[in-house]
């Protein structure tokens, strides 16, 4: 999201200034607590679009048509997609915390692409057998609560085929 609202702020700078009340606007609509990014179902989701293209977009004046198509084919599907799959903040975090241990395991060093490949397989495969011991609750990390009905014991891991762990 961070991204996503980074990149919206720079196309909306470049089209009608940092200044402008249009691009605050905006980016209100699309971004700050009751905007479109706040939306948590379709139905709201859709309700907010009619609304920011009713009540927002026409304030736009001769930048009108260039941010109706902001909202409408730049961010409108990136943000209803994550509506849909149930992330409507969806983040990157995971990818940005993975980037120091990729670049530590890497020596800070380009890397030959297999041999790239081969390293960052390593890193999926530890992580794999990181959430195994987890499961079997013989990892500093723990389950979340609601995960804790899928922690087995050792003996039971262990009897488990791959396909069911």
């Amino acid at each position: 999201m961070q991204h996503l609202q980074s990149n919206a702020d720079d196309k909306l700078d470049s089209m009608v200034g940092s200044r402008s009340n249009v691009r605050r606007a905006v980016h209100s609509a699309l971004f700050v607590s009751a905007g479109l990014t706040s939306c948590n179902d379709i139905i709201m989701f859709d309700n907010k679009v009619t609304e920011v293209r009713k009540d927002v977009l026409p304030i736009c004046h001769r930048h009108r048509r260039r941010s109706n198509s902001i909202s409408r084919d730049y961010l409108h599907s990136l943000l209803r997609d994550n509506v849909v799959a149930g992330r409507p903040r969806l983040t990157n975090n995971n990818c940005e915390s993975v980037n120091p241990v990729i670049k530590q395991y890497t020596q800070w060093r380009p890397q030959q692409l297999p041999d790239l490949i081969n390293k960052l397989r390593n890193l999926v495969r530890g992580q794999y057998i990181e959430a195994d011991r987890v499961l079997c609750g013989r990892s500093d990390l723990q389950l979340v609560s609601a995960y804790v009905k899928h922690r087995v014991t050792i003996d039971m891991w262990k009897t488990l085929s791959v396909a069911q762990r």
